[in-house]
């Protein structure tokens, strides 16, 4: 029949055949679309997983590279002496130009650097110019404590590498041990530049470098898992070279009396001079005493500034042992105890610009002790002095007067600014009971790491990845 409607089961029959398909469309799109979410997700959770590692690893690179920079100034205060010196010769890249040889600076031992690179194949200079660690020192942090991979090294050897290599501590606290798998190489060289036609070392902002003041520069490169970064520090060096013309130098008359005695120095360790008193006025000898080496008489007293190389205010901002004293006659200061090596000792003695006592005193030979063979004092007493019957090594400058006596035992020199009579009156009956000067105590003074070590100036470390 025309006009008639559709039946309505009809209609709902076909919409309900339809159905499926679009319940499956709308399901494979949601199915795609989490798909890709979760995709998504993964690939930034591996992306941020890998550069975490990534930058882990980069970090670790860093520390090996900031542990090759503590090494080399560990391994540059090392004593130049004895057994733990295991790098006297450093072997260089063939070809370069450089020396088959090389040796590192802290072995100069009165010689100063040599910072011209046209001499630095010159095997007839006995200076030390630069030093390269071979990349067999590296560390691959999985041998055993202090071995690294050095091969060949003696046990005595990995013992220096252990304490100057593997762990540091840091303010005496915490230990940072290289990681595993982590490695690195160093290279020393000097800090110089060509001014005015003439090879100088220069500070860190290339100026040239005060005297007796060299710099180097570190630079060590870290690595971790195929990452790599870079740290260059700077290092500084005071290098201590006291001019002493005479074992007593004194600004005023020397008396040598009692059994005192005062020498030139013990056999193979003498003075080169020959001269055992310096004296701005004269020197004499009364009962027992004795002098064994020359005098000289009328002789000026030299300049501060030419005996340390430093003013006085220089000098005194280096100690590392100050101490200010206002009474008089203080005795064995709690800041300078029996057993001290190895320190710059400043002490001032004054009291409204009057110079004031200080007394070291010992109950018998060596009873107090500064300073030793290998690691010697130097003893600032801006005031008088006074010793009896101790044992000192190294030099003694002491701006007022000077007075000596009982059983003492002086190795290296003394010098008297004051123009007061200075006194010797008594250092025993022979043996070793005298003041005698020592060309080897002068020679440890020099270059000491222990009065100025090698250090890293701040603001001049400089760091890069790759």
């Amino acid at each position: 029949m025309r006009g008639a409607k559709k039946a309505p089961g009809i209609h709902t029959a076909r919409a309900a055949r339809g159905a499926p398909g679009s319940v499956l469309i709308i399901t494979l799109m949601a199915v795609t679309v989490l798909a890709t979410l979760g995709f998504t997700i993964l690939t930034i959770s591996f992306s941020e997983d890998f550069n975490a590692r990534r930058e882990g690893d980069c970090v670790r690179a860093f520390f090996a590279a900031e542990a090759g920079v503590h090494e080399a100034l560990a391994r540059l205060n090392m004593s130049a002496a004895g057994a733990n010196n295991d790098e006297i010769e450093v072997v260089w890249t063939a070809g370069t130009g450089n020396p088959d040889a090389v040796r590192d600076p802290r072995m100069l031992q009165g010689n100063s650097p040599e910072p011209n690179p046209a001499n630095y194949s010159d095997s007839s200079i006995n200076s030390w110019r630069f030093w390269n660690y071979d990349p067999t020192w590296r560390y691959s942090g999985t041998g055993s404590t202090g071995d690294g991979n050095y091969p060949g090294a003696t046990a005595l050897q990995q013992a220096n590498l252990n304490s100057a290599g593997r762990a540091f501590a840091y303010d005496g606290a915490s230990v940072r041990t290289l990681r595993d798998g982590s490695s690195y190489a160093v290279r020393v060289v000097p800090h110089i530049r060509n001014l005015a036609g003439i090879w100088q070392f220069v500070d860190q902002g290339g100026g040239a470098a005060a005297a007796n003041t060299y710099y180097y520069r570190i630079s060590a490169t870290g690595s971790h898992a195929g990452q790599t970064a870079t740290v260059q520090v700077l290092a500084k060096k005071f290098f201590f070279a006291p001019v002493v013309p005479a074992t007593m130098v004194a600004g005023g008359d020397v008396t040598v009396g009692g059994n005192a005695s005062v020498t030139t120095g013990d056999p193979g360790d003498q003075n080169p001079s020959g001269v055992a008193v310096q004296s701005a006025g004269t020197a004499s000898t009364s009962g027992s005493g004795s002098v064994t080496g020359s005098t000289s008489n009328n002789t000026p007293f030299p300049t501060f500034e030419a005996i340390f190389g430093l003013s006085r205010a220089e000098l005194q901002a280096k100690a590392t042992l100050t101490g200010t004293y206002t009474a008089h006659n203080t005795t064995n200061p709690a800041e300078v105890p029996s057993g001290t090596v190895g320190q710059l000792i400043w002490l001032t003695a004054m009291n409204g610009g009057a110079k004031q006592d200080i007394t070291l005193t010992g109950s018998g030979s060596g009873g107090y002790t500064l300073g030793s063979p290998t690691q010697p004092v130097v003893l600032v007493v801006d005031g008088n002095l006074n010793l009896n019957t101790v044992t000192i090594y190294g030099v003694l400058y002491v701006t007022g007067a000077f007075r000596n006596q009982g059983g003492s035992q002086i190795r290296g020199a003394v010098l008297v600014e004051g123009t007061a009579e200075t006194d010797i009156l008594g250092t025993g009956s022979g043996g070793d009971a005298k003041i005698a000067y020592s060309a080897n105590v002068m020679r440890n003074l020099d270059g000491s790491s222990n009065l100025f070590p090698f250090s890293a100036l701040k603001g001049t470390w400089k760091m890069k990845h790759g």
